[in-house]
């Protein structure tokens, strides 16, 4: 036996109005286990995934030939008794830059608050779940693995377990070493973030940009936002040079 798939959509409160004028109507994808609706009464626990930079809730249960996808990978570890039945739910963090890191931003939006108060309030008000902290895992690669960290630090009593994998952590590895990349791109750009942003706005072709400037534009959105500054918020190092900002970079 296997699970099967329901794609939800979500209309964020929180996200309406975003400054990004990200789509506030998130498409989620909810994996239900093989049992599920068969035995009367039963509850689930709720496993929560959080998606790497660029990534998507939908991303999550693309096909791929070569490998599994998340539904197909827990259908597997269910029937080879290796993990209980469980609900999977796959929010959607996406915004312009590609990525939130999952945290409330003043740049970007609240897509912390989107996971804790309205995603896991969805989830329990329409799934049979276990509506307590030791039923929810919150779990993520990357950006994922970053915010299932982050999240649970700073809004305890909602998720009993966390996971992270390959998380962003130590940003002096996995961020500035993005810098001379960073500062190269620019220079097709005359030195200005604000020139190459504009251009990222315009192109139709997202992925033709370098992507470590991307992700410097997009880590300062979600970590540094700033409502006087030009982009909306500060960038951790110098345009032309990469000499780090300390006040920045400490943020």
């Amino acid at each position: 036996m296997i699970g099967r798939v329901q794609v939800e959509t979500l209309s964020s409160v929180v996200l309406k109005g975003n400054p990004l004028g990200d789509p506030r109507r998130r498409e989620i994808p909810v994996y239900l286990p093989p049992s599920y609706g068969t035995v009367k009464g039963r509850r689930y626990p709720v496993l929560y995934y959080l998606h790497g930079f660029t990534g998507t809730g939908r991303g999550c249960i693309n096909h791929n030939p070569w490998k599994e996808n998340l539904p197909q990978r827990l259908d597997r570890l269910i029937a080879e008794k290796k993990t209980s039945e469980a609900i999977l739910v796959m929010p959607d963090g996406f915004t312009f830059y590609g990525g939130s890191q999952y945290v409330n931003s003043a740049a970007t939006g609240r897509y912390e608050d989107h996971i804790v108060e309205e995603v896991v309030a969805f989830i329990d008000d329409k799934y049979a779940t276990v509506r307590a902290p030791e039923g929810r895992a919150l779990f993520g690669k990357s950006s994922g693995g970053f915010g299932a960290m982050s999240v649970v630090m700073r809004r305890p009593g909602v998720f009993g377990h966390a996971a992270s994998h390959s998380g962003d952590m130590a940003f002096e590895l996995c961020y500035a070493t993005d810098i001379p990349k960073y500062v190269t791109a620019l220079g097709k750009f005359g030195d200005s973030p604000e020139k190459f942003v504009a251009s990222f706005k315009k192109s139709r072709d997202k992925e033709s940009f370098e992507h470590a400037a991307v992700n410097m534009i997009a880590m300062a959105s979600c970590y540094s936002p700033n409502a006087k500054a030009k982009l909306g918020f500060d960038l951790p190092c110098a345009p032309r040079t990469g000499e780090l900002d300390a006040a920045v970079w400490r943020r």
